[in-house]
């Protein structure tokens, strides 16, 4: 699973992540959420981010790899 959130760097984000994913091979890539030009500063407008959390609390993710906070 990959969380991105920077419109300017999605595409490199997405290759450098798919590419690290795919080099471990007990992983597997559950989806890719991106909230595009969303602040992080408050989640109320990150439908991506609570759909992440969503398949968190659903056991659909054990493991967020994401490139900053």
């Amino acid at each position: 699973m990959c969380f991105l959130s920077s419109p300017t760097e999605l595409s490199r984000q997405i290759e450098h992540y798919t590419s690290y994913i795919e080099s471990h091979p007990d992983w597997v890539l559950t989806g890719i959420y991106t909230d595009d030009g969303i602040s992080g500063m408050n989640t109320k407008k990150r439908d991506e981010f609570h759909r992440m959390i969503n398949d968190c609390n659903n056991g659909k993710i054990d493991r967020i790899l994401m490139e900053n906070i």
